[in-house]
């Protein structure tokens, strides 16, 4: 096997994995994602409570809303939340279920963002979208 196809076949497994870690099914096992629903819901939003100390070194979000962090931000955040969730400390297992919710939320913002979406009203589109479909007079 050549240098070219030994490189072709890195990236190809390169490609695979990043495709399982975008759909949150990295380590054989499926990872939950939230959907639209969830997200859209009543608590599908959460603030961020903390930055990860590991794997991350961007903008802190703590304090934000999920969408308002970056995929990248989230990703880890995930990850992070995932492993309070099968790894709670003494005295707080009954918060790992609401980690491993807001690990799937975390996931699903990430998807979400990562495919374009906007808050409602935040795109300058709005107002120029509005006048086009005002027919001509004539």
């Amino acid at each position: 096997m050549g240098a070219g196809e030994e490189i072709l076949t890195m990236l190809a497994r390169i490609e695979s994995k990043l495709d399982k870690v975008l759909a949150g099914q990295l380590s054989g096992g499926s990872l939950p994602v939230a959907d639209d629903r969830d997200l859209d819901s009543q608590y599908g939003d959460p603030d961020i409570k903390f930055t990860p100390k590991r794997g991350y070194n961007g903008p802190d979000f703590k304090g934000q809303r999920m969408s308002q962090a970056t995929p990248e931000f989230l990703d880890v955040y995930a990850e992070a939340l995932q492993y309070s969730s099968e790894h709670p400390k003494s005295g707080r297992e009954k918060y790992a279920t609401y980690d491993a919710r807001n690990a799937a939320r975390a996931r699903g913002w990430s998807k979400r963002l990562r495919s374009g979406w906007r808050p409602p009203g935040s795109s300058s589109d709005d107002a120029t979208s509005d006048a086009a479909e005002v027919e001509a007079p004539f």
